[in-house]
């Protein structure tokens, strides 16, 4: 039986193992067939998992700047509900004041009014 060199690269796929039992033969070429076939599932299947994991990276990218913004405008939410409530205290007392200096004027001006 004369030795065949399976580096060879003119041979085909199938002529390495023609000196083979052709029983023999059809389960090499099943097996190879298998492992082609579980070789493209395997490839498939990493290629899945890495889209998998560029969805799940930039959701939580997405996550992270959902996060920071609504700190900014819980910052800008609380400062805003600060100047209202200063301008409300603010306009609360100013027209209080007002009217009590002007109550005070009208009483005053009475009772000068009254003593003439």
């Amino acid at each position: 039986m004369p030795h065949t060199d399976c580096n060879n690269s003119s041979d085909g796929p199938w002529e390495r193992h023609a000196h083979l039992n052709p029983e023999v033969q059809q389960r090499i070429r099943k097996l190879e067939n298998f492992e082609t076939s579980f070789s493209m599932v395997l490839k498939a299947m990493s290629d899945s998992l890495r889209k998998n994991e560029a969805r799940l990276s930039a959701s939580e990218d997405r996550d992270y700047v959902k996060r920071e913004w609504q700190q900014v405008a819980l910052v800008v939410d609380r400062l805003l509900l600060f100047i209202f409530m200063l301008m409300t205290v603010g306009v609360t007392l100013g027209l209080l004041l007002r009217g009590t200096i002007t109550y005070a004027l009208a009483i005053q001006r009475s009772n000068i009014a009254s003593s003439t």
